[in-house]
């Protein structure tokens, strides 16, 4: 058995730090535990071209796993993020499309715990399908490249627990959905569900926006052409347009009783509007 238990220091190359004292292969296991006091790098790229089972870094790791701009490079069926210190991850496909990270889960020890998530840019295909963000402070880079069904979740159990921001670069996504927390989205959504906390939509668009109970979009991206097909502002959702001065054009919105939409009538054009009875 390769892998195991990153114990005796952070060089992931180097055979006798791992509690196997081999390198991890495909399908192992590797972990990062609580009592590690030293960052993990991989100045030698071992941990690139496999695919893990798990990667985890357990609740009480403090030290950084990579560093901004040299991030570790694999791919895991779950990465899964505990620790306090900031961590940097690329999904790696070893310049192929063999590998693909099922799922990064940041479930942080604090929420102002630092992640930076990506894809490697030599890579050919999509490398990540669902990220999953329950507490912490988490950029999707310029690099992230999603599957055909990928999608970011955002679910931190209170507004402080989670803030997202994906950058105007990255990859577009098939769905976002947000339950709590702060987000800003700045690539190209096909679906948007805003379930509760306060989301920015700065740069690009989103085709299909639905605005929730308890949910706050704030519309800034503009263009005369269309760019929404159809935004749905439920009861107890708002939808707001007017905090800067671009001109915005939405083909459908439907706002049902008890939603608001905040708009300026000469600025924001909604090809058809519809108001709603109150939703059973």
């Amino acid at each position: 058995m390769s892998g195991g238990m990153l114990v005796n220091g952070g060089a992931w190359g180097t055979a006798g730090n791992w509690s196997s004292a081999a390198i991890p292969i495909t399908d192992d296991l590797a972990g990062i535990p609580h009592t590690l006091n030293f960052n993990v790098t991989d100045a030698s790229g071992d941990a690139e071209g496999i695919d893990l089972d798990m990667l985890v870094t357990h609740p009480g790791y403090a030290k950084s796993f990579g560093v901004t701009g040299t991030p570790i490079r694999t791919a895991a069926d779950l990465v899964h993020v505990q620790g306090s210190g900031p961590f940097y991850f690329e999904s790696h496909q070893n310049g192929g499309s063999a590998f693909v990270t099922d799922e990064v889960r940041i479930e942080a020890a604090t929420p102002n715990a630092v992640a930076e998530i990506g894809s490697d840019p030599g890579d050919a295909g999509s490398d990540i399908k669902v990220v999953n963000i329950i507490r912490g402070t988490v950029t999707l880079t310029g690099t992230i490249e999603f599957s055909s069904d990928g999608q970011v979740i955002l679910t931190p159990s209170s507004m402080s627990d989670g803030k997202l921001t994906i950058v105007n670069t990255a990859d577009t996504l098939p769905l976002f959905l947000q339950m709590m927390g702060k987000s800003e989205i700045n690539n190209i959504v096909t679906r948007l569900d805003v379930k509760g906390g306060e989301c920015i939509k700065d740069t690009n668009k989103a085709t299909e926006i639905d605005v929730f109970g308890g949910g706050i979009l704030i519309y800034n991206h503009g263009a005369v052409a269309s760019d929404v097909t159809v935004c749905r502002v439920h009861t107890g959702g708002i939808l707001d347009l007017t905090q800067n001065s671009l001109l915005k054009t939405f083909d459908h919105v439907m706002r049902y009783k008890g939603g608001v939409v905040k708009r300026i009538l000469k600025m924001h054009t909604f090809t058809r509007y519809d108001e709603l009875d109150e939703e059973g």
